[in-house]
């Protein structure tokens, strides 16, 4: 991504990066690779579809797959039929829920390691039913936590000291891990 944001700020044009492929390299090489970005988004896309169409079928199980795929397709396409306001607005709209689920799903998995929501068939977390250990939170944890936090803090401090001699420090030519 970085490539390419450098390459729409250097030669900027219409279309999409096939466009820099077609011109840098040859205009077969464009051509393959847009077939190939649509016909990556295609099976991708079928592939969601069935998806949700499964999905869907667990809580309506007399209604086809097919059906539940059509309806998404025909919410998605009218999303991006009328106008872009609408797109913005339903996308609004389903990141809002999906980082919502996301959440709840951290607070509540977070809620049974410690047992406050007890779970069927499992006898808790490791540690956190011992009171003999004296600690809240094992020692797996913060092991994994110190490497992780180490690992980032290495990378972060690596790429803050590279300079490319036309005084660029800084400008996203770094690795933002």
């Amino acid at each position: 991504m970085l490539c390419l944001g450098e390459l729409s700020v250097a030669m900027p044009c219409t279309g999409s990066f096939h466009v820099y492929a077609k011109n840098l390299l040859n205009p077969a090489t464009g051509f393959t690779v847009a077939i190939l970005y649509w016909l990556t988004w295609t099976i991708a896309l079928g592939s969601e579809f069935t998806a949700a169409g499964i999905i869907m079928r667990h809580w309506f199980p007399s209604v086809p797959v097919w059906i539940w795929s059509l309806v998404f397709m025909i919410l998605i396409f009218l999303s991006n039929f009328f106008s872009v306001k609408i797109f913005a607005e339903s996308e609004f709209w389903f990141v809002a829920v999906k980082v919502a689920a996301i959440v709840a799903f951290i607070i509540l998995g977070g809620l049974a390691v410690v047992g406050v929501i007890p779970l069927k068939g499992s006898q808790g977390g490791t540690r956190f039913d011992q009171p003999d250990q004296g600690r809240l939170v094992p020692d797996w944890f913060w092991r994994f936590f110190y490497h992780y936090a180490h690992g980032q803090l290495c990378l972060l401090g690596d790429g803050a000291d590279r300079d490319d001699g036309r005084g660029s420090q800084g400008t996203g030519r770094k690795d933002p891990a």
